[in-house]
């Protein structure tokens, strides 16, 4: 698994973006990122997951940010989030889960 914070285009100061990829043939990797307000408004757009079953949500406590969580499922390609403006931080979890593919090592054993 890895995970960046670039400059995708280096003569270009007014764009970032975040990647993300994991190599994992067994697990799918939930990755939730938190925006603040101001990164919100300068996300341009996603690709290569989709948002999981819990979406987006503004946190509680925490008026002013939204979680949103993504689904890199295993043996998936890239993901990628860019943004317009100065940079702002985003801040990430990630969580693994059993991919609906996954077989155990011993089921012949069954």
């Amino acid at each position: 698994m890895a995970i960046n914070l670039e400059r995708p285009f280096p003569k270009e100061d007014k764009v970032w973006s975040l990647w993300a990829n994991q190599n994992c043939k067994d697990f799918d990797l939930l990755l939730t990122l938190i925006f603040d307000e101001e990164a919100e408004d300068s996300l341009l757009g996603f690709t290569g997951a989709d948002l999981s079953s819990k979406g987006c949500k503004i946190m509680e406590g925490f008026s002013t940010s939204i979680a949103c969580e993504y689904e890199l499922k295993a043996g998936g390609g890239n993901f990628g989030v860019l943004f317009s403006g100065k940079f702002t931080p985003v801040y990430y979890n990630t969580e693994w889960k059993r991919s609906s593919t996954w077989k155990p090592s011993f089921s012949w054993w069954v």
